[in-house]
């Protein structure tokens, strides 16, 4: 969620934790986020959800930028917001990059509700509860 509203079109990616088994860190469970800020995350199929575990958890907006500072021809122009959310070019690479999200989840056996993710432009987790109270969905499934 950003200002208040769903960011459709992003993509929810979990990474295990770094104590998590080998064969579980190779996994990136992942979903799509829908108009509403609703997700089902999977890991091979739809459905399937992600195995138990502790998550850290970034998040890709569709129509971010996809090159750094650095990297840009000069005088290219700095895209400083996604097109129609207006969500800042600072928002969107603090929550693409796992180390700066701050976002980590537990999923249990079972299904899980999550809080949704609220992206803000703080230090915060970014997890607090939205106005909208939508839960985002994950099954775990072993």
């Amino acid at each position: 969620m950003y200002d208040g509203r769903g960011v459709q079109n992003a993509t929810v990616v979990f990474l295990a934790s770094e104590d998590a088994s080998e064969k579980a860190k190779k996994m990136r469970p992942y979903a799509y986020v829908d108009g509403q800020g609703n997700f089902e995350i999977m890991t091979y199929k739809e459905g399937d959800g992600a195995p138990a575990g502790i998550y850290r958890v970034m998040i890709l907006i569709a129509g971010a930028p996809n090159k750094s500072p650095k990297d840009k021809a000069a005088g290219e122009p700095e895209q400083q917001s996604v097109q129609n959310l207006n969500i800042p070019a600072a928002v969107i690479e603090k929550y693409g990059n796992v180390e700066t999200s701050g976002i980590k989840v537990t999923v249990e056996d079972g299904e899980n509700n999550l809080d949704p993710f609220v992206l803000t432009m703080g230090t915060g987790r970014g997890t607090e509860p939205a106005a909208s109270g939508r839960p985002s969905g994950i099954s775990s499934k072993n």
